[in-house]
C-alpha cells in the first residue's frame, strides 16, 4: 500500500539524504522509538518500505543527517523569533537561503536548512548561544523536521516548502543545501554553563575540595567537546581554524565582561577573514 502521505513521499525524502520516519496521522509526535536522537540509525530503503506497508497514511518526520541543521523560527502568537533573527543578521550578516519549511501563513516562521562540518554540535536554541528567544536549531541529535505534505495538528494545513526568490519550487536534497557561513557557525556554538568557567579564579580558590573536583570534571568535559569539534574542523575553510575555537573557549572561560568583548572580537575578526 502506497496511498497516503508517508507512502507517497517517504522514498523521495530518503533519496534526498534525509531519514523519513512515520509520525501519527495528522500529528507531529511521537516518532517511532529508537529512530531519533544522537545514537539512532538513519532509515534505510527496507526500513522505509516496511513503514509504508504499515503506516502509509502517516505524517512524515525528517531526521536530519549529521552535518545538516535547521534554523527553526517561531514568529506567531506573540513569539519573537523573527526579531531574534533580524538582530542576529545585523550582527553576523545575511544567510544564504534556498527557502523555508512551514505550515504557517506568516512570512517569517519556518525552518531554514544549512550544511555544517560533520562532528560539530551547535547550541539547541539561539538562547543557548546567547542570542534571542523563539528560535531552535534542529540537528541530527536534537529534534526532527515535519516534512512537506504532512498535516499540522493545530492549523490542519499542510506543511510546504516555500522557495526563496530565484530558487526551484521543490524540497532540496542534502547536497543542494548552502553552507552555514563561518561567522554564524561561531555565533551558534553553545555557551559554557555558568560553573567554574564563569566565576573569578578567587571564587574557585575558595571552594572546598569537593566543589573543585566537580568544577574540574566539568571543565574536562568542555575541553573534550572542544577537541572533538576542532578535529572535525580539519576540512573546513582556512578562514575558520581550530585556533578560533580555542579563542572562543578562552573567552567563554573568562568573566562575563571579558567573554562578551571576546565573543564580539571573534565574530568581527571571523567575518573579515582575519583568522587566515
Amino acid at each position: 500500500m502506497t496511498d497516503g502521505i508517508y507512502g507517497a513521499y517517504a522514498f523521495e525524502y530518503l533519496k534526498k539524504g534525509y531519514s523519513p520516519v512515520p509520525l501519527p496521522k495528522g500529528q507531529k509526535t511521537p516518532p517511532p522509538t529508537g529512530w531519533t536522537g544522537e545514537h539512532a540509525e538513519m532509515a534505510s530503503g527496507p526500513d522505509v518500505q516496511a513503514w509504508i506497508e504499515e503506516n502509509a497514511d502517516r505524517n512524515i518526520g525528517l531526521r536530519l543527517p549529521e552535518g545538516v541543521i535547521g534554523i527553526d523560527v517561531d514568529d506567531y502568537n506573540g513569539k519573537g523569533g523573527g526579531q531574534s533573527v533580524i538582530d542576529a543578521i545585523e550582527e553576523f550578516g545575511r544567510l544564504p537561503l534556498l527557502g523555508r519549511l512551514t505550515s504557517r501563513d506568516d512570512a517569517i516562521s519556518g525552518i531554514r536548512l544549512f550544511r555544517i562540518p560533520k562532528g560539530v554540535k551547535l547550541a539547541g536554541t539561539f538562547a543557548g548561544a546567547g542570542l534571542g528567544p523563539s528560535v531552535e536549531i534542529i540537528q541530527y541529535f536534537h529534534r526532527y523536521a515535519v516534512a512537506p505534505g504532512s498535516i499540522h495538528p493545530d492549523t490542519k494545513k499542510p506543511y510546504r516548502w516555500i522557495p526563496a526568490t530565484g530558487h526551484p519550487d521543490r524540497f532540496p536534497g542534502v547536497d543542494e543545501l548552502p553552507e552555514l557561513p563561518e561567522v554564524w557557525l561561531t555565533a551558534l556554538m553553545p555557551k559554557v554553563a555558568p560553573k567554574r568557567d564563569d566565576v573569578p579564579h578567587e571564587a574557585y580558590d575558595k571552594m572546598d575540595d569537593a566543589g573543585k573536583k566537580s568544577a574540574d570534571r566539568y571543565v574536562d568535559k568542555v575541553v573534550e567537546g572542544l577537541v572533538t569539534s576542532m578535529e572535525a574542523m580539519k576540512g573546513w575553510p582556512e578562514s575558520f581554524r581550530a585556533t578560533d575555537l580555542v579563542r572562543l573557549s578562552y573567552v567563554q572561560a573568562a568573566g562575563a565582561d571579558d567573554r562578551d568583548k571576546g565573543l564580539g572580537l571573534i565574530r568581527e575578526r571571523a567575518s573579515s577573514g582575519c583568522f587566515r
